[in-house]
């Protein structure tokens, strides 16, 4: 029995150092993208024309934002982890939340094959694609809600 629990303490130890590690690379990462941020804002405040920003740079600098912010939840879910010693269930269920909701907040539509962008994308790449666009967008439509 007293294996049992000392191979469960170096475990334990174990995973705990692998999430320091993990909310040492969390801080560094919030740190060089709060100043990318920085640079970002400043390199689209000093284009031409000075002093404003148009609402396409607008959408890098909020999905910047975005990110550092769930990043900087991911870090305090990590430290609570860190700190309790059981197995805390809503934490763990929240870095899941997080992990979906900024996959979501940074989902690119005119990348992810969105049926609507999807064909943007064909047009762009397949320019022959425009006339069937064109010629069968009822036929198209009608199949995709089959």
């Amino acid at each position: 029995m007293e294996n049992s629990d000392k191979f469960s303490k170096i475990r334990s130890t174990i995973n705990k150092n692998v999430i320091r590690v993990l909310i040492g690379l969390m801080n560094l990462s919030i740190i060089l993208a709060s100043l990318h941020l920085i640079y970002l804002v400043y390199q689209k405040v000093m284009d031409a024309p000075v002093f404003v920003i148009y609402v396409a740079p607008l959408f890098d600098i909020f999905d910047l934002i975005l990110i550092i912010v769930v990043g900087y939840e991911l870090t305090k879910s990590l430290i609570l982890i860190i700190s309790s010693d059981r197995i805390p269930i809503i934490p763990i269920v929240q870095i899941a939340m997080i992990a979906v909701a900024n996959k979501i907040i940074t989902l690119d539509i005119k990348y992810t094959g969105y049926w609507f962008s999807c064909f943007d994308c064909c047009s762009r790449t397949y320019p022959s694609f425009i006339e069937v666009q064109n010629k069968n967008y009822s036929k198209i439509a009608n199949s995709l809600f089959r």
